[in-house]
């Protein structure tokens, strides 16, 4: 039986390359592992929609950790585990900061995992962030008021733009609401971009890894997490083992985690042949 029964595994940086493929042998060395038994969980902050393309054609039987944690299912198709959304009165209370700080938020509303994204029309948005909305399946939603129209708990708030202003409106909404919310930082330093994710309290990626253990009948030492940027940092300090990719920014390579190779070198199928394979 291989040491670690449960690895998770962060998509974009870390399962995916630069170009937003799968290296074919990533998908190999994954297949081998589960065909020995290890289950496989992909842990990302994109919604299901997102996620879909990248993965629909792995020949995997996958958990699927989305929206930084907030949504929690078994494959692509589902059926959901575990969900968990933001109040409605906290998330009116984030939009009301948001709108005194000067940012733009994202809802995603799809309380079932359909990717309904809602922003305001005419909202002052990034080209970074133009470009995103752009190309999300389904399109969002422009509406003339967005705390008017929002009426249910909805799954995520996202905020994107530059990382001090980021780290900004992070400060601002930890201040204000603290416990009532949690917040995952997404840090790319090259580009001087980052992405803010608010979800539900309690709702993390290390509390979905956590979860997924106690479900599956794994203790937390036979869990192991690869990943490659802050919002990460949850589920490698959860992990029996991190990993960490060589293409995190140096911070997060020197706490003291294992390192593997590059997005681009492959580097989750050398940290499962290292640590899953070879141990078997």
């Amino acid at each position: 039986m291989a040491r670690f029964r449960l690895v998770a595994i962060d998509l974009d940086g870390t399962l995916l390359d630069s170009h937003r493929s799968v290296p074919e042998v990533n998908r190999t060395a994954l297949e081998r592992a589960q065909g020995k038994g290890v289950k496989l969980a992909v842990v990302t902050g994109r919604r299901l929609p997102s996620a879909r393309p990248y993965l629909s054609h792995l020949r995997l039987d996958l958990l699927m950790v989305l929206n930084g944690g907030a949504l929690i299912q078994r494959g692509l198709d589902g059926p959901v585990l575990e969900r968990k959304l933001i109040p409605l009165a906290v998330s009116q209370e984030v939009l009301r900061l948001a709108s005194q700080m000067r940012a733009v938020p994202v809802v995603d509303d799809g309380s079932d995992g359909e990717g309904r994204l809602l922003i305001e029309s005419g909202a002052p948005v990034s080209p970074s962030l133009e470009a995103y909305l752009d190309k999300t399946t389904p399109p969002p939603f422009r509406v003339s008021h967005l705390a008017a129209v929002l009426e249910k708990n909805p799954l995520q708030i996202m905020f994107a733009g530059s990382i001090s202003q980021m780290r900004a409106t992070a400060d601002g909404l930890q201040k204000k609401l603290g416990s009532r919310l949690a917040l995952a930082l997404t840090e790319y330093p090259t580009s001087d971009f980052a992405i803010l994710d608010v979800v539900a309290a309690g709702a993390s990626k290390g509390e979905a890894l956590r979860f997924l253990a106690d479900r599956e009948g794994i203790l937390p030492g036979e869990t192991m997490a690869i990943g490659d940027n802050w919002n990460d940092l949850g589920m490698l300090e959860a992990a029996g083992l991190a990993v960490v990719m060589g293409n995190a920014c140096p911070e997060l390579r020197s706490r003291g985690f294992a390192v593997t190779g590059s997005n681009d070198e492959g580097g989750v199928a050398q940290a499962i042949e290292r640590y899953v394979l070879s141990e078997s």
